[in-house]
């Protein structure tokens, strides 16, 4: 809601508590607290990616409010100061309470398959104490780098702001209900039909209850994502997820307003009648556990055949030996352990083969089960047209599609 200019409440109230609020209004805000954002460090990634990442990082902890970064070139300076700081938390944590910090994010990068993994500390620069951490996975493609490196910054070094919103509508037929409460994890948080979006909500998955006197309650999951506003609809008599969506907090208004917008009347019949929909442009993210679980089993059973390899290779050369020695005739009775030796390598082998066909199998099928998933056709987005008739027109918007029917 805008605050009342003072000169507006001044004239229209004329008392000191208008005027000592329109100073506190007027007063300046506390000052930012210094963060340095130092290096980090690559673990088996190339330096440049490293470097990009870290770069974006900076950039996105930058733009949380209340914090005012640090100079990098100060902080690497007071780093290059002594041999090897980053391995350091201590040395580290000086380097940046040097350069003028309070606080500071470390971490490492890592590779994993087509994804990165961020783990990243946030210490109190003083005492070098661990305040909080955070160890996320980060996909190298550009459309979605920026959206998971800002919710690592914001969830970091602003976990209040870590949130997401809810906007349920609950129908019947393609009818909105009204007066159904909205449960969330088990409390009460809303009625249809909502003014504004639910929330704030930490993201990832809750539980949803939509309860409504005559009907069955309906419990679903919906997932929350970091700055959106996952759109619920909700088929009270079905008991499904007729259609979900994440949008910005923006299109959710947009949404809100357009289902508050009353009806056009039939007494001018020369003006079209027109309603409007939003369309989201995305559907949620999956995990991405699958995907890495598959890549797990998969370098599990490559490294069990890679030892049943060398077992099995172990055993064919003492048996090549006993071969030539007993065509020698220079076999004695401290040869015979030997034998058992072959014997438990090639057992051993064997029982890796296994392991490691089915580790690779396992991690084959997770795999493909997770493109499967890509796959699949996504809920109905909210806002799609319903079978009328007229003339729809689509026209893109910032937030998805906006979509008018003229009769």
């Amino acid at each position: 809601m805008r605050r009342p200019g003072c000169l507006h409440l001044l004239l229209s109230v004329l008392s000191p508590g208008a005027l000592a609020l329109c100073l506190a209004v007027a007063a300046p805000a506390g000052a930012a607290e210094p963060l340095a954002v130092l290096p980090l460090r690559p673990l088996g990634v190339k330096a440049d990616a490293a470097r990009a990442l870290e770069d974006t990082l900076r950039a996105e902890v930058s733009r949380i409010p209340g914090i005012a970064l640090v100079d990098p070139a100060a902080v690497a300076r007071e780093l290059r100061s002594k041999a090897d700081c980053l391995a350091s938390l201590s040395c580290a944590a000086g380097a940046a309470k040097a350069a003028g910090a309070e606080r500071l994010v470390i971490g490492t990068v890592s590779e994993l398959g087509e994804l990165y993994m961020l783990d990243v500390k946030l210490l109190d620069a003083s005492s070098g104490r661990e305040v909080r951490r955070i160890s996320h996975p980060v996909s190298g493609k550009q459309d979605g780098l920026l959206e998971a490196v800002r919710a690592v910054a914001v969830e970091l070094v602003a976990p209040e702001r870590y949130a997401g919103g809810l906007l349920v509508e609950a129908q019947a037929a393609d009818s909105p209900i009204s007066g159904a409460d909205i449960y969330v994890d088990g409390k009460l948080v809303g009625r249809t039909p909502l003014t504004e979006p639910l929330g704030p909500f930490a993201p990832g998955r809750h539980a949803l209850r939509v309860s409504k006197e005559g009907v069955k309650d309906r419990d679903l999951f919906v997932d929350i994502q970091f700055e959106k506003v996952t759109v619920a609809r909700v088929e009270l008599v079905g008991g499904t997820l007729a259609g979900m969506a994440m949008v910005s907090p923006s299109a959710a208004r947009e949404l809100l307003a357009a289902a508050s917008r009353p009806p056009s009347t039939a007494t001018d019949r020369s003006a079209p009648s027109t309603s409007v929909l939003i369309v989201a442009a995305r559907p949620p993210p999956r995990s991405p556990a699958l995907r890495i679980a598959g890549f797990v089993s998969g370098g599990l059973g490559i490294g069990a055949a890679l030892a049943a390899v060398a077992f099995h290779a172990q055993a064919y050369a003492t048996a090549s030996n006993l071969n030539r020695r007993d065509a020698d005739g220079t076999l004695s009775a401290k040869d015979l352990p030997l034998y058992g030796d072959i014997d438990g390598e090639v057992k051993r082998a064997r029982i890796l083969y296994g392991v490691g066909a089915a580790l690779a199998a396992g991690g084959v099928i997770a795999l493909l089960y997770d493109r499967w998933l890509d796959q699949q056709p996504q809920p109905a987005p909210i806002g799609s047209p319903p079978a009328a008739q007229g003339q729809w027109r689509a026209t893109p918007t910032t937030s998805g599609l906006l979509l008018t029917k003229s009769f």
